[in-house]
């Protein structure tokens, strides 16, 4: 009874409460002037007027995503507006401005109602498409923008935000100038530097940079950046020795949140003469999508370690989607985790879901009661603080890549690829710093798109080897051996990985084609093809009409039976007929048997056909022996006949007797526990089957059955020892053939091994 008591909701709420509300609290100390302070970066472009509405905006929105995301299932993850999704407002309401739709009739300049309507539109479908790639369930797809893509997009936000900070820093009012602009002005703003302002900075820069302690804790750093530089302004303004430099200016009372902004917004649907403004919108949703979705799903992977569960990717996706919605409602930013903020709030006990809400209530609390304690936060600490997050933002393998070129220690090929990822990086960077974050967005998913396809179409032959370099494990006569190892280049062994589609198929075929002038026996491994699609296969296909045409044999193998999604999605393309003539196998190894059975048949078997049973003399052990030794030989051996499938002898049986089929295969199979035996190898009449354990007397190491009807000849252990001591020439005679086959094995393992390295 106690215990029920004790964990009723009274106890809980006891337990669960201070430790939220103390992680709220901590965190919107830190985080909310950085929010204010995006607002402002952000709509900087409509000049210093609209400020107050900047900032009331983006803390109106941070609220109102918190909200929404804790509703709608999110996990713990503390949102806002993040740099790079800043700079695309900005870089979209700069465009926007420029454009004729967008001026007012008496030509004062541009609508700054219809620019705020167009960003809320533009930040409502960026939340719109979170939301249909959570409902498709394509959220991991953003994953896939390569890192050199990504490290560019972080290099170049991170180049932007130091340069936007230096003067913040010095002590000078916010500029919307580009990264050019700003560093040309470099010597004019050093010159208008405000000492105190930069000593303020400095102060607040250093203590980011090594933080300050409390209870023996180290404060989180925009934290301890934050309170030094308060604590600086406010020790210069009472000493009267240095001004200290602006504050963020914030009235008494921030203006409520314009709620009929997507209202004004629909004028886009009915004025046919803003639609040439729909692409631009279009262009900022998508990139803003991708950074929002890429930053969703890499924090809520990080802060799985944190937790110790994890997270539901396509829920994490539709809270962002729904907290974007909600935040272009009151004219908000695009909103994103960031791991620094979510790891301190859940550090400083938000370990429930309903801390975000808190954290989203307190924002509001703020704005509605106490909004003029964010005019205490200068201006210099806010860019010391931007200026700490540009340097954390660099991405660490770009910084140690040109090392690592310097250095050397690489092959060439991995030189290429290092550098090549290089400056891919540099050019994503550069179209952020000098076009835009937008344009950075579009160019670097072509750009990756491209090169997922140049490296598949590189990658899709993962190995090609001749017939002879790779054999089958059919284990054959010396005779038809040679004849393989001259003859073997005609057949071809390529095994193939990646998706078969249509960036690749047309490079893969003609690569192909040129082979095939050279081969009368192409075999396709295709375990790892993993995918097909209707171009890919029709170019497969045609390729095969044309080598049938041709007289060429091509063998398809290791797509399974025939419920294989892959065999139907190629014979889902024939709409010519053109399968009717493939050839499928379970393996490389049955495709490759096929191939050498059909050379030999070709080149020996019709010039010489041979007959359906061996004799004595054509076998492994009866090669160099006389008519006398072979009818001595022949008389001390006992013949059998086995039906297809049944065994031989079993791993662990005795090792008595060795045997030579005179017609049929054998297979020779390695029994698995619990499993199906796996074959090691096929032996074609003639050869010779057991000789290890009747040398060594050791019981059997594997299993032996009939692959076909089997005529088998037996000689036994005691009738080799009697051999032995009454015709020791034949005996030696016998050892010879015997140890010239386990050559030829081990010279076929050795060649086996060499083609798996060169794989």
């Amino acid at each position: 009874m106690q215990t029920a008591q004790a964990d009723g909701p009274l106890a809980r709420a006891k337990r669960e409460w201070p430790p939220a509300l103390l992680a709220a609290l901590t965190t919107a100390a830190v985080q909310t002037p950085f929010a204010a302070f995006y607002g402002l970066l952000a709509f900087a472009p409509l000049g210093p007027d609209l400020a107050h509405q900047a900032l009331a905006t983006a803390l109106f929105g941070t609220a109102a995503a918190h909200l929404a995301a804790s509703l709608a299932g999110s996990r713990n993850l503390i949102l806002g507006p993040r740099p790079a999704t800043t700079l695309l407002v900005a870089g979209l309401l700069s465009s926007l401005m420029l454009r004729p739709e967008t001026q007012l009739p008496d030509g004062s300049g541009a609508d700054v109602g219809l620019l705020l309507a167009l960003t809320a539109i533009g930040v409502a479908l960026t939340g719109l498409l979170q939301l249909l790639l959570a409902g498709l369930n394509l959220a991991r797809l953003a994953q896939f923008l390569p890192h050199p893509v990504r490290a560019g997009f972080v290099n170049g936000v991170a180049v932007l935000l130091l340069v936007g900070s230096l003067p913040l820093l010095l002590g000078l009012p916010l500029s919307a100038d580009g990264v050019l602009a700003t560093l040309t002005k470099l010597p004019l703003l050093l010159r208008q530097t405000e000492a105190g302002a930069l000593l303020v900075g400095l102060v607040a820069l250093a203590l980011g940079r090594w933080p300050l302690r409390w209870r023996g804790r180290l404060m989180p750093a925009g934290l301890s950046a934050m309170l030094g530089g308060i604590a600086c302004h406010q020790l210069l303004s009472i000493s009267d020795l240095l001004a200290p430099g602006p504050t963020l200016q914030v009235p008494a009372r921030l203006p409520p949140p314009d709620g009929d902004l997507l209202l004004q917004g629909l004028r886009l649907a009915q004025e046919p003469a803003l639609w040439p403004l729909l692409p631009h919108l279009l262009a900022f949703a998508a990139a803003a999508c991708l950074l929002c979705t890429l930053d969703s799903l890499l924090v809520a992977g990080a802060m799985d370690g944190l937790r110790g569960r994890r997270h539901d990717g396509r829920r994490e996706l539709l809270a962002q989607g729904v907290s974007n919605v909600a935040a272009a409602l009151v004219g908000g930013q695009p909103s994103a985790p960031a791991l620094g903020r979510s790891r301190l709030h859940f550090q400083a006990g938000g370990s429930r879901q309903f801390s975000v809400a808190l954290y989203g209530l307190l924002i509001l609390l703020c704005l509605w009661l106490a909004p003029t304690l964010l005019g205490q936060v200068p201006m210099s600490a806010l860019g010391a603080s931007l200026l700490l997050v540009g340097l954390q933002m660099f991405d660490d393998w770009s910084l140690r890549a040109p090392r690592r070129l310097w250095a050397g220690g690489l092959v060439p090929a991995q030189r290429r690829g290092l550098l090549l990822d290089y400056l891919l990086m540099a050019l994503v960077a550069l179209l952020v710093i000098w076009r835009g974050v937008a344009l950075a967005v579009g160019v670097g998913v072509l750009l990756a798109m491209l090169l997922f396809v140049r490296g598949q179409a590189r990658g899709l032959l993962r190995s090609s080897l001749r017939g002879d370099q790779r054999r089958s494990i059919k284990q054959r006569l010396p005779a038809a051996q040679a004849l393989l190892q001259r003859e073997g280049r005609r057949i071809a062994v390529l095994e193939l990985e990646g998706p078969l589609f249509f960036g690749t198929a047309e490079p893969l075929i003609a690569r192909l084609r040129e082979l095939v002038d050279e081969v009368d026996y192409l075999v396709l491994g295709l375990h790892r093809i993993g995918a097909v699609d209707g171009t890919g296969a029709r170019f497969l296909l045609e390729f095969a009409a044309d080598c049938e045409a041709r007289g060429k044999h091509l063998l398809l193998a290791e797509w399974g039976d025939a419920s294989d999604p892959r065999l139907q999605a190629l014979l889902a393309g024939d709409v010519h007929g053109q399968a009717g003539g493939l050839r499928l196998y379970a393996d490389i190894d049955q495709a490759l048997q096929w191939a050498e059975d059909d050379l030999l048949r070709r080149e020996r078997f019709e010039a010489a056909p041979q007959p359906a049973r061996l004799s004595l003399a054509q076998t492994q052990l009866g090669q160099g022996l006389d008519a006398e030794e072979l009818d001595w030989l022949a008389g001390r051996m006992q013949g059998r006949q086995h039906a297809p499938g049944e065994r031989i002898f079993a791993a662990g049986d005795a090792g008595d007797a060795l045997y030579v089929s005179i017609e049929g295969e054998i297979a020779v199979l390695l029994p698995a526990a619990g499993g199906a035996a796996r074959r090691l190898a096929l032996l074609a009449p003639g050869v010779i089957l057991g000789e290890l354990a009747l040398l060594s007397g050791e019981p059997r190491s594997t299993e032996a059955r009939a692959e076909t009807a089997l005529w088998l000849m037996r000689l036994e252990r005691a009738a080799f020892e009697a051999l032995r001591h009454e015709r020791p020439a034949l005996a030696d005679k016998l050892l010879r053939n015997m140890s010239l086959q386990l050559s030829a094995r081990l010279a076929g393992v050795t060649r086996e091994l060499a083609a798996a390295l060169a794989r």
